[in-house]
């Protein structure tokens, strides 16, 4: 650091020749090595002096605000053909050197050094040599420059540059980011080839596992099969033996079938016989019964149609009669608003007419008072007068002398709270911060991985019980609500035998019919609770039905009006249909189609999938009651078995409501354990999380700890400076407050005085002069309600008049809508639709006494051809089983002839490993033909050769794995040492930093950081300042003026760890006020010690510190410069 200090290079003059405003030659300085100033007018060309600096030292046009460099040369007349530039310096050793740069009207520049041609690169190393840093040029601070600092993000973001990188370019860890990419570069190229090639080792391994089983049980597999050849020709002995005798019995068994089915077939035409004469008599029947329907049909048709528009005119008169009673009230209310408007309107006329009239008396009389106020206030001329105004002028100069002295108390005051607060904040942080450490220690070692483990496995566990039992819960509710459908269903159908005595209801649909025991859970699967649906004849009935049991209070029920089925029962090819299996009347089998339609019904599960995803995808139910729906949708569970014709007590039914809810009631509470559980097992696992979150944010935490601490510690070491400030500051409010104190005693005094001359004034006025004051008063606070108040009656006044007549109409109207609706009459279609029902009934008992002998003999049938059925599959059976009898005899012939050649073959195959694999008795059965072994003892050699492939590949993976961990470690080190380095600049960069904007703002902190300790770069720095007597905050969350101090204090902490020979300022306080101006001055003065500043300043006691003033101004076309040296007071 000191050696850059004397590599120093001082600006000695700066000559230009037809430059932007300058025209002709014309010398600048000379400048002095300390603090020179610029001064002069705005618009005389105090920035083209820095512009002849930058134009020097290689910056282009942009940077001197023009777009092209030629633009450079004055535009005077004559037209020039060049500018020039030359900078006279002088280094440490009074040494001199000259820089010169001139650019021509095409544009190209030409730099010399000493007089001699030269090359911009050189001009750049020159300056290097001396401290001055071209390519991070901070020792320019040109206009905008502070407040571009204060606006810097922590990271930069494209084209923008953020703080860090603003200080790498000063710290030079910039320089190592290329070598940390190319070695990123060079690991992300190791690390894709070693991943290649632990790739293919993997790939390799895992083929080498995979096949390590089944080579082993390829051997194991060759082993038994071999031995197993030897114990197979026994065996075939044994076989042929068994399957002669088993052929003789199945020939006698067919003979005996034979025999059973013609005696079958006998019987079945018999019956068959019967059965036609019973259709015959059962069509007769229905052809009168549907000649009776159609006469039914068609009255019933009439009586419904009338029925309808009856029951619609109805409906239109009760809604036409609610509006008509709307309407009336509305009608009403109007008429009651009205009223209230209109008398409403009448007291507001006569207030506002006895209000208008109390104004003008008012005003009269104001105005007669205050022609007499100003006549006695003409008698008060005297000098009792001049004295009360003089003391009231005394006052008021005396007041605002007080002000002064009072904000001075406050100031001090606020400075003596500031200091408390101070020591008591680094106090307190010495004191908790311990603790606080302490505690977070202990909160990160509260945390178990394997508690955590442990409640999260449980609570999953819990959840899986609790997904089950729900399931159970909602499988029990329903059997509970299918035994309560039940019990209803019972109470009903007694409660309607007993007082529905009409005929039409014919009961439940479970008493309608039967079915053999077999398919009664496939039925209940598929029906569920519509098989306690009530069945009536028509829809007039289901009305009777309905009344019934909304009077007895029976509850809700299903009713099935057989006249409005739609659906006929469709003949179907199936054989299996569950509704074939059901056995009742004709008039019912469509009630039973309506609920169960085409399902099937099969054994089991694997023969319902086979039949339920056939191409015309039927709905099938297996016999334990397994349904697939026509989509695909598989149900199941519990299942209730229903049985058909079966009534049962009311104890009975009683009895299983009772185990139901018992059921339902165990699951429930099973539920509630489990939800509980549950609960518990989420308190314990929320509880590990906070302790794992905890442990996982404790290091950063303890880290921002430990510096809070040490940054306590630090300022300890100024308490006792604190302390005298405090003492200092106490003595001068105490001062102050004496101050205060003989300021008010004069105060007091100057108001009695005032005090006595009003009383004077009041006393040559008199009493009347009083009253008429006072009056005035109360008059004018008159005048002014009474003004207020009639505004608000004119609003009044102003309102619509309120007017029934639109309701009333609409009235009208809605009447004689009513006077238009008409019903019709309907009595004599209803008695002809009860007669015609009559004789209906009576052709339909005719009807049901044939079907009922029809299905008789149809049962016999059914019956008859099961058995038949049944016969016809045992033969089938049986001849099924004779052609399997026969082919493995054959195949056992073969078999023997085979063996031999098979283990020839074996032997030959395996060749040398023949020997490692040893006899075994286990005989391995599935393993029968010669091309399997053959496909084992590929399987066994394969895995050999893999095995050593394997071998190969592992050696190429460690050598890459060593490139890849080399290319790593290179990484990790260029990372640590940029970081290390960064970290170590910016600590020294606080500490002048911290010292620096202390000095500026007296006793203010500043300090800048990283976001993140650990990886500085990635989020990047943050600059904290603590102005005196506020809180710390971000820089750019300050005033301008603080924002300015900052980022100065910066750019000199930055000149203390990185120095420069001189330093450029363009009005760097110009947002600074009058008092910090001063500061920032006097600190410039100090360290214009170390290095050459050279500052352009409108402000006056900023360029009155300097050394040399440059003063700058344009009478014409041309700027001229004078050089004053404050020193020896020359020009």
């Amino acid at each position: 650091m000191e050696e850059k200090r004397t590599r120093r290079l001082y600006i000695e003059r700066i000559i230009v020749e037809n430059f932007k405003s300058y025209k002709g030659e014309h010398v600048i300085g000379p400048f002095g090595r300390k603090f020179n100033t610029v001064v002069g007018p705005n618009g005389s060309g105090k920035s083209n002096v820095i512009d002849a600096i930058l134009f020097v030292l290689g910056f282009k046009a942009k940077k001197l605000r023009h777009s092209r460099a030629e633009d450079l040369i004055h535009s005077g007349e004559p037209k020039p053909g060049k500018a020039t530039v030359t900078i006279e310096l002088k280094d440490g050793q009074n040494e001199s050197v000259s820089v010169s740069r001139t650019v021509n009207k095409t544009g190209k520049s030409t730099y010399t050094i000493n007089n001699e041609i030269s090359t911009q690169d050189k001009v750049t190393e020159l300056m290097k040599m001396y401290n001055v840093d071209l390519a991070n040029n901070r020792f320019m601070i040109l206009q905008g420059e502070i407040e571009s600092i204060s606006n810097m993000k922590p990271k930069g973001n494209g084209d923008q540059v953020g703080l860090v990188e603003y200080l790498e370019e000063i710290i030079g860890t910039n320089q190592l980011i290329d070598k940390i990419k190319e070695a990123e570069n060079n690991l992300r190229i190791a690390t894709e080839l070693a991943d290649r090639y632990r790739a293919e080792y993997q790939f390799i391994e895992k083929e080498v596992g995979y096949l390590e089983p089944k080579a082993e049980a390829a051997r194991i597999r060759i082993s038994s099969y071999l031995s197993g050849i030897s114990k197979r020709v026994s065996i075939i002995s044994e076989e042929r033996k068994e399957s002669s005798e088993t052929l003789e019995n199945l020939f006698n068994q067919k003979k005996q079938s034979e025999i059973e089915i013609e005696e079958v077939k006998h019987k079945k035409e018999e019956v068959l016989n019967i059965q036609k004469s019973a259709e015959a008599e059962e069509e007769q029947a229905k052809a009168e019964f549907r000649k009776k329907e159609q006469i039914f049909l068609e009255v019933k048709s009439k009586y419904e149609s009338i029925d309808i528009r009856n029951r619609k005119v109805q409906e239109l008169i009760k809604i036409h009669e609610s509006k008509k009673l709307s309407l009336q009230q509305e009608i009403h209310k109007i008429k009651e608003e009205k009223e209230v408007q209109e008398l409403k309107k009448k007291n507001s006329k006569e207030e506002k007419e006895e209000n208008d009239l109390k104004i003008n008396n008012g005003q009269n009389e104001r105005d007669k008072i205050i022609l007499d106020i100003q006549k006695v206030e003409e008698s008060m001329n005297g000098s009792d007068k001049v004295e009360l105004e003089k003391a009231q002028k005394q006052l008021l100069d005396h007041m605002r002398s007080a002000k002064g002295v009072k904000d001075s108390l406050r100031e001090k005051r606020k400075e003596r709270e500031s200091i408390e607060l101070k020591k008591s904040k680094i106090e307190k942080c010495i004191q908790e911060i311990p603790q606080e450490i302490k505690r977070v220690r202990e909160s990160a070692c509260a945390y178990s991985e394997e508690k955590y483990i442990k409640h999260e496995k449980k609570l999953y566990e819990l959840k899986k019980i609790r997904e089950d039992t729900i399931i159970e819960l909602r499988k029990r509710e329903n059997l509970l609500n299918e035994v309560q459908s039940e019990m209803r269903t019972s109470d009903v159908t007694d409660k309607l035998s007993e007082h529905l005595q009409i005929e039409g209801y014919h009961g439940r649909l479970k008493d309608l019919g039967s079915i053999p025991d077999k398919y009664t859970m496939a039925l209940s699967a598929v029906a569920k609770g519509s098989l306690n649906n009530l069945v009536v004849d028509t829809t007039r009935i289901a009305e009777k039905c309905l009344d019934i049991i909304k009077s007895k209070n029976l509850g809700r029920h299903t009713i099935i009006v057989l006249d409005k089925i739609i659906s006929d029962v469709k003949q179907s090819k199936e054989c299996n249909r569950l509704l074939d299996k059901i056995r009742t009347k004709d008039l019912y089998k469509k009630c039973f189609y309506h609920v169960l339609g085409d399902t099937l019904v099969v054994n089991n599960m694997e023969a319902a999938m086979k039949r339920a995803f056939a191409p015309d995808r039927p709905k099938v139910v297996t016999l334990d009651g397994k349904v697939i729906d026509r989509s695909g949708l598989m149900s199941g569970g519990a299942v209730r078995p229903v049985i058909l014709s079966q009534r049962r007590t009311q104890k009975e039914i009683n009895k299983e409501l009772k185990e139901s809810q018992a059921s339902v009631k165990e699951a429930q509470d099973g539920l509630k354990l489990v939800e509980a559980a549950i609960e518990k097992t989420t308190a314990k696992l929320e509880a590990e999380t906070i302790h794992k979150r905890n442990k996982e944010k404790s290091e950063s935490e303890i880290i921002n700890l430990e510096k809070q601490l040490a940054t306590a510690h630090e300022e300890m070491k100024i308490l006792p400076d604190l302390e005298n400030q405090y003492k200092k500051i106490k003595e001068d409010e105490n001062a102050l407050i004496k101050k205060i104190k003989i300021l008010n005693q004069t105060e007091s005094d100057l108001e009695e005085t005032i005090k006595k001359y009003q009383t004077v004034l009041d006393e040559i006025g008199g009493s009347s002069y009083k009253t008429m004051k006072a009056r005035l008063a109360g008059l004018e606070e008159q005048i002014f309600t009474l003004q207020t108040r009639n505004k608000q009656l004119q609003k009044y006044l102003n309102e619509s008049p309120i007017s029934p007549q639109e309701k009333e109409s609409q009235l009208e109207e809605l009447i004689n809508k009513l006077n238009e609706f008409v019903l019709e009459p309907i009595n004599k279609e209803k008695t002809a639709m009860e007669l015609s029902e009559r004789e209906l009934r009576e052709i339909k008992s005719k009807v049901s006494t044939a079907e009922d002998k029809r299905i008789s003999m149809q049962r016999e049938i059914d019956i008859y051809r099961i058995k038949e059925t049944e016969i016809e599959e045992r033969i089938t059976v049986t001849d099924e089983n004779i052609k399997l009898i026969h082919k493995k005899l054959d195949q056992i012939s073969k078999e023997e002839h085979n063996i031999k050649e098979i283990e020839q073959t074996i032997t030959e195959k395996l060749g040398t490993h023949k020997n490692s694999i040893e006899e075994s008795t286990e005989y391995i059965k599935d393993i029968i033909t010669q091309e399997e072994v053959n496909a084992e003892i590929e399987v066994y050699l394969a895995y050999q050769n893999k095995k050593n492939q394997a071998q190969k590949e592992n050696e190429q993976v460690t050598t890459k794995e060593s490139e890849e961990k080399r290319a790593k470690d290179s990484l990790m080190a260029l990372k640590e040492e940029r970081t290390s380095k960064f970290i170590s600049s910016i600590k020294q960069i606080n500490t002048e930093l911290k010292k620096i904007y202390s000095m500026l703002t007296f006793g203010g902190d500043a300090e800048i950081e990283p976001v993140d300790y650990l990886d500085p770069f990635s989020e990047g720095v943050i600059m904290s300042v603590m102005p005196p007597r506020k809180s710390w905050k971000s820089i750019s969350h300050l005033s301008g003026g603080e924002r300015t101090l900052a980022s100065l204090s910066l750019i000199f902490a930055l000149h203390e760890y990185h120095p420069n020979s001189f330093y450029v300022m363009d009005e760097i306080d110009a947002a600074l006020d009058y008092k910090n101006v001063g500061i920032v001055g006097q600190f410039i003065q100090e360290r214009s010690n170390d290095c050459q500043f050279l500052v352009i300043s409108l402000r006056e006691n900023m360029y009155e510190l300097a050394d040399v003033f440059i003063g700058v101004y344009r009478p014409a076309e041309s700027t001229l410069t004078l050089a004053v040296n404050m020193n020896i007071n020359n020009v």
